[in-house]
């Protein structure tokens, strides 16, 4: 029967399995300051928080999470964060957060600081472009609540220049920008307007400073979210899909930690799966190596034709013993030089 209703909690489940298959790829893509297990947590925990992800197009959730690893930003729910996943029209769109542009512009060494406010009517605010750019901004003591935006901007230090560099964006182009989003009247511009706003500047500014490849990116994709335009994050997860690791080289455990406001919470779920070995790294990495050199379908027989010479069957690599471990290691670099 075509159409069946999927339970929401086995396509929970299914999205853990496909989360903990995924381990040795989000490990090679990402920076050394993102760990694949907490980047694994954040995304399972973004799910948790917005299930409407799960009924999305399958490769561009897993699109969506491989650029995350890629660019270096943990997931979150909230715009004020790094990175966050919102559904529409059937796919997952990603989105930079406030915070991430902040951190991506301060990966390349030449941006030493960014900065961006917003300004309120009654606050102290006057600037001036040209050759000698000033900008001055004294924030009213008065409850913001009852006063409107007006501008905002950002600013930034880059190293061996001594003037700042700064860009001011009037409400009336923070409203233009938002216009051109399909989301104007829903998500992150109705919800956060302000730090969506902030954003807006921030995005503007790095157009003009000397910034990192990632930061590009991550703002090539912003900008296409914002006027409905494809993020290609389908084909990033389609490529994602043929490299994921097989279902019986993992295990599952109890007592799944779950990621919230930044900080980790014990939490009923079960575990994210994971490959239970005493040197996982090189495993992960020998078999992700293996499948870009040979292919998904070929890798499997070569590792399946592996465990028959050592007589080890299913057994997941986990569960061998530690000279089992070490053979199969061994025959897999083997068979990685020989199909180099």
């Amino acid at each position: 029967m075509s159409g069946a209703i999927v339970p929401h909690k086995q396509k929970m489940k299914e999205f853990r399995t496909t989360l903990a298959r995924m381990g040795p790829q989000l490990a090679m893509a990402a920076p050394d300051h993102i760990k694949s297990a907490r980047m694994q947590r954040m995304c399972m925990t973004v799910v948790q928080q917005n299930p409407k992800l799960l009924d999305c197009n399958r490769a561009s959730l897993l699109g969506a999470i491989m650029t995350a690893a890629q660019l270096g930003l943990y997931p979150d729910v909230s715009v004020l964060g790094h990175a966050y996943f919102a559904p529409f029209s059937g796919k997952v769109v990603f989105i930079a957060g406030y915070k991430g542009l902040i951190d991506l512009a301060g990966r390349g060494g030449m941006v030493t600081s960014i900065m961006a406010y917003a300004v309120y009517e009654g606050d102290f605010f006057e600037y001036e472009y040209g050759l000698n750019p000033t900008l001055k901004h004294k924030p009213s003591e008065e409850p913001q609540a009852e006063r409107e935006l007006t501008h905002v901007y950002a600013i930034a230090r880059i190293r061996g220049e001594p003037i700042a560099q700064f860009i001011v964006l009037s409400k009336e182009q923070v409203d233009a920008v938002m216009r051109q989003s399909p989301a104007r009247g829903s998500g992150p511009w109705k919800t956060h307007y302000e730090p969506m706003a902030i954003k807006s500047a921030i995005r503007r500014l790095v157009k003009y400073l000397p910034v990192s490849s990632e930061l590009q990116r991550a703002v090539g994709l912003d900008e296409h979210a914002d006027v409905g335009l494809d993020q290609g994050l389908g084909a990033v997860g389609e490529a994602t899909i043929e490299g994921l690791l097989p279902e019986d080289e993992i295990t599952i455990d109890a007592d799944y930690e779950v990621e919230k406001d930044g900080e980790t919470e014990q939490g009923d779920l079960d575990k994210l799966a994971e490959t239970k070995d005493s040197s996982p790294d090189a495993y992960t990495q020998l078999w992700a190596k293996g499948n870009d050199l040979y292919g998904d379908d070929e890798w499997k027989k070569v590792i399946t034709g592996i465990r028959k010479e050592m007589k080890v069957g299913s057994t997941k690599f986990g569960n061998l013993p530690v000279v089992s471990r070490d053979e199969m290691l061994k025959s897999m670099e083997a068979a990685i030089e020989k199909g180099g």
